[in-house]
């Protein structure tokens, strides 16, 4: 699966394809059983977080913490069918 490696520019944020795209990366969390979730999250937004840097590391309960929003918000499906569920996800 060709999401697994993302060739990119940590400088402009963006991939170093043709044309240039911004740089998006998969999550995937078990739901139960045998489901996955996948949640696509763009890098920019995730260093560009100016509220990200005002946080502490580490937060008590009381205080707010930094959760990304993704992009991109996938159904749960079974792990046997992930072989080919995102084809067309990579065809140019």
């Amino acid at each position: 699966m060709q999401r697994n490696i993302i060739h990119g520019d940590a400088l402009s944020l963006k991939t170093v394809t043709e044309p240039p795209q911004p740089i998006v990366f998969s999550e995937w969390s078990p739901v139960n059983g045998g489901l996955l979730k996948r949640r696509d999250f763009a890098f920019h937004a995730l260093v560009h977080q100016s509220a990200m840097r005002e946080l502490p590391l580490f937060s008590d309960q009381g205080e707010e913490v930094f959760i990304p929003e993704p992009v991109k918000d996938y159904p749960p499906m079974h792990f046997l069918d992930l072989a080919h569920a995102f084809d067309d996800e990579l065809q140019p």
